[in-house]
């Protein structure tokens, strides 16, 4: 009884990409790249059973493992897996007051939590589901890959046939499943990847600022002040992160909207869209969908895929088209 169908390794992505390590640290800060590494150093002592298993519910095996027979026993398997496929459109529109008027009716389409080796069926699925969209940018708040260690070639594959589908600029956060010399193969495949950095969209004179930060949930590498230290003064800002447990500070140093996922809307839930697990500390309103926070707008997506097993029961999958709009 299989959890997944993990995507098969094209041999034409065979090479691993090239890691400039020094720059990774130039971005990220030496000592932040130490401490992610330590972390995925402990991922890979647990494949080999060398080192305790680093316990994300998400991550446990015997939990996979029961939640799919008890989906078979109930005869909701086919339905949950269906669900997987079943890819929800969602439009939010969102004030941002200094954005401006240039950038009105501007539209990024926000994708997250795609584990996109998961399954060899949901690349092409999504490329589908997406075809017909109007937008202008993409954004990927983390966790591009399924397993939290091994080989990231497969989900880099998928990647790859993912950018060149959108054709559109991408930008990304890495999550709590991705390790950080997957970030050169990103790059490689067309992903802008943020990592406690920021930049300017321009259109003519008028700039929108993009930021984004390292695994603030996992890996807890996370850095706003350098994040922010890139934006001028006075542009409308957009955080990217892979989670929404920065939100106070985000609010604080004057980020416009934050954009995030990691709760996969519980992925397995009760009737009702009650969740078994919510995989987040956060307040409950942080969990999914629209938020807001004194004066910082904020979205929490459902996720695009699943993490574990390629189900999703009372709950759907989702990308979302964010419009930002300069007035009401």
């Amino acid at each position: 009884m299989g959890l997944a169908r993990p995507m098969p390794l094209d041999p034409a992505s065979l090479e691993w990409p090239v890691v400039d390590w020094n720059d990774i640290a130039r971005r990220l800060g030496p000592d932040r790249l130490a401490h992610r590494l330590k972390i995925q150093i402990g991922h890979s002592a647990n494949t080999f059973r060398l080192a305790a298993p680093h316990r994300y519910l998400e991550n446990l095996f015997f939990l996979q493992f029961f939640a799919t027979t008890v989906l078979r026993m109930t005869g909701l398997y086919a339905r949950a897996r269906r669900n997987y496929f079943d890819l929800q459109i969602r439009t939010h529109p969102v004030v941002l007051p200094r954005l401006d008027p240039v950038f009105n009716g501007f539209t990024l389409l926000h994708l997250s939590d795609l584990h996109g080796d998961l399954d060899p069926e949901f690349i092409p699925n999504l490329i589908e589901k997406l075809r017909s969209l109007t937008f202008d940018g993409v954004v990927i708040t983390g966790d591009f890959r399924s397993r939290i260690n091994g080989d990231p070639r497969p989900c880099l594959q998928a990647m790859g046939r993912l950018t060149q589908a959108l054709a559109r600029p991408v930008y990304g956060v890495l999550g709590n499943h991705d390790a950080i010399e997957m970030l050169p193969g990103l790059t490689q495949r067309g992903i802008h990847i943020l990592l406690n950095d920021a930049l300017l969209i321009r259109r003519g004179s008028a700039s929108l600022a993009l930021a984004g930060t390292d695994d603030p949930h996992g890996y807890k590498t996370d850095d706003l002040n350098r994040a922010r230290a890139g934006i001028p003064p006075g542009l409308p800002s957009i955080l990217l992160a892979h989670s929404a447990d920065a939100y106070q500070k985000a609010e604080a140093m004057g980020f416009d909207l934050m954009l995030c996922g990691h709760t996969h809307a519980g992925q397995i839930c009760l009737p009702g869209g009650i969740p078994l697990v919510r995989n987040s500390a956060g307040p409950r309103f942080l969990f999914t969908g629209p938020w807001h926070y004194r004066r910082l707008r904020g979205y929490t997506s459902a996720g695009t895929g699943a993490s574990g097993i390629p189900v999703r029961l009372n709950t759907r999958p989702e990308a979302v088209l964010h419009r930002l709009l300069s007035h009401h």
